[in-house]
């Protein structure tokens, strides 16, 4: 596993702040779930506070013939110019709940597919259900 290269200031203060922000939105969740029992949505945006640092470039030791040609960086953290930060999942499960019904059957949804591009994969991140097609490229 590749070591990572941000700051370890930069990765506990962003430990902290996603903490803070998971903590404050499931409150929001749980809070909700007393007044209404029905179905809602859950939609949020989180932020790097301060400069981010600069993504590290890889250099590929592997297949250098084929991964040398493209440039890559450490996508660890990735963050757009307003400061958004990509790639976050956010799950909340509690006990008892039913699952939303446009949900239960994951065979129905579109299959993820996971492909290496340039040798990058993509999508980053993904996520699938249970009895959805996964296909890895």
């Amino acid at each position: 596993m590749a070591r990572s290269n941000i700051p370890v200031g930069i990765n506990r203060s962003l430990s902290r702040t996603i903490t803070i922000i998971f903590l404050g939105l499931l409150f929001v969740v749980l809070a909700g779930q007393s007044h209404a029992a029905e179905w809602a949505s859950l939609k949020g945006r989180f932020v790097f506070d301060g400069d981010p640092p600069a993504p590290a470039e890889i250099t590929a030791d592997k297949d250098v013939e084929v991964c040398g040609k493209h440039k890559l960086v450490n996508e660890e953290l990735v963050v757009s110019e307003d400061n958004g930060i990509a790639n976050v999942v956010l799950f909340v499960r509690s006990k008892g709940v039913t699952v939303h019904p446009d949900l239960e059957d994951g065979s129905k949804s579109a299959p993820l597919v996971l492909d290496n591009k340039d040798c990058r994969f993509q999508p980053h991140v993904g996520f699938v259900q249970t009895g959805q097609t996964l296909t890895i490229k």
